[in-house]
């Protein structure tokens, strides 16, 4: 090799690699002071643009596990107060059949009558208070549903398995508030005039017999009295005569009567907004009428013609679509004060406690669901986690390799070029001879 003074290569090459065992150096620092074995775009782009969608998906299956958490809470608010609201039912037919028994007096029923006016104002307030996060959970507002964001994924409907829909509904149908003669008016008010009971049969009621039934209309206390004679003592031919006059004289308020033979119903459908029933009257057949019955009266004389009249009605309370209130449950016009009311509750009180037990049914397999939903997305979360790991973390033990070279040949390069840059220096000894 030359000797050259103005050029010294081997102290070049030596500050050369230093400079690269310096660069190394430097780097393994970082990825040992940071954890992270990209720190910039420029260690590893695939990597980057991989483990940065990662960090999305995890980021967001995250959040969605603790949005169904919260629909476990949420669920589980609901579940309660439906449990305190249950309760109350049962203590109203507990109270029921203690009213429909024959041993008690008038007084003793009236205290229980009292209790049941309570339960039924407590059943309303859980129903108006009960909510989650200031949203109202039983008074009809998730009727509808909301839906629950349990994916990563900006596609949320149910079909695509990003949203869980949760819907709390009683089953109850949107009734109008109305006052008692504003009820009245709007239901009964043309049921005044005469008409033609349409009755073919040809058995006659004869001389003084008289049959009475009893009917109800759901959630509203309604008084009719429908008088007149016709040629029939069969009740289905009876019922089916009634419901063709009370229609034939509700027509200007749009409602039509029909009578079902085979389950012993009358039925009213109102198609007017303010019209606040849509729904069951009962025909019970013969029985003592209470107050608030409707009330069929059949005299002796032979004849196809009869009369319909209202003589009451009762204030309507507004009942939201799916409340679970009083109205919402079809207990709020519940009379526990006479024997043939509280026999009457019963049914009404049970049909309550079907509504609410399917509801909380219902609950119980979404809040099952929500489990499982968390448990999932918490494992998913879990792999992609180490998956990203894989891909961004540093490897300290073999980073530390690394580190421990480089910095071995940090020191041996600058003791090198140390040496390297005396090496012109030779050339003097050649001169000087």
């Amino acid at each position: 090799m030359a000797l050259t003074v103005n050029s010294n290569i081997q102290a070049l090459n030596a500050y050369r690699n230093l400079n690269k065992t310096q660069a190394g150096l430097s780097a393994s620092l970082e990825k040992l002071s940071s954890g992270l074995r990209i720190n910039r775009a420029a260690d590893d782009a695939a990597g980057l643009a991989i483990s940065e969608g990662l960090k999305a998906q995890i980021g967001g299956i995250n959040q969605a596990s603790k949005n169904a958490q919260d629909g476990i809470s949420l669920v589980q608010t609901a579940d309660g107060a439906l449990g305190q609201s249950q309760a109350i039912l049962q203590r109203l037919r507990t109270l029921a059949v203690q009213s429909a028994n024959g041993s008690q007096s008038t007084d003793s029923r009236t205290a229980i009558n009292s209790e049941a006016t309570a339960l039924k104002a407590e059943l309303t307030r859980i129903s108006d208070t009960s909510s989650f996060n200031s949203v109202n959970l039983l008074d009809g507002t998730y009727k509808t549903g909301y839906d629950f964001q349990i994916g990563y994924k900006a596609n949320g409907t149910s079909s695509t398995g990003n949203v869980i829909a949760v819907a709390i509904d009683s089953g109850a149908a949107s009734v109008a508030a109305a006052s008692a003669v504003a009820a009245q008016t709007a239901i009964l008010a043309s049921l005044t005039s005469t008409g033609t009971f349409a009755d073919a049969a040809t058995t006659t009621i004869s001389g003084a017999s008289a049959t009475t039934f009893s009917a109800k209309i759901n959630g509203v206390t309604v008084n009719f009295s429908v008088s007149g004679t016709f040629a029939s003592t069969n009740n289905d031919i009876v019922g089916a005569s009634v419901a063709a006059i009370l229609t034939a004289q509700a027509a200007s308020v749009n409602a039509v009567f029909t009578y079902s033979a085979a389950s012993d119903t009358f039925t009213v459908t109102a198609g007017g907004a303010s019209v606040g029933v849509s729904s069951n009257v009962t025909f019970l057949g013969a029985a003592t009428v209470p107050a608030g019955g409707l009330t069929l009266n059949f005299g002796a004389t032979v004849s196809n013609t009869g009369t319909a009249s209202v003589n009451a009605a009762s204030a309507v309370a507004a009942v939201a679509a799916g409340s679970f209130g009083a109205g919402g449950l079809g207990v709020a016009s519940l009379d526990l004060s006479s024997q043939s009311t509280a026999v009457s509750a019963i049914t009404a009180i049970d049909t309550a406690i079907k509504n609410v037990s399917n509801a909380r049914a219902s609950l119980g397999a979404l809040q099952n669901r929500f489990q499982y939903t968390v448990d999932n997305l918490d494992t998913t979360a879990e792999n992609l986690s180490a998956a990203q790991s894989r891909i961004t973390d540093t490897d300290m033990a073999s980073e530390m390799v690394n580190f421990t070279r480089a910095q071995i040949l940090s020191q041996a390069g600058t003791s090198m070029l140390s040496q390297a840059k005396n090496l012109p220096s030779s050339i003097l000894s050649l001169l000087q001879g």
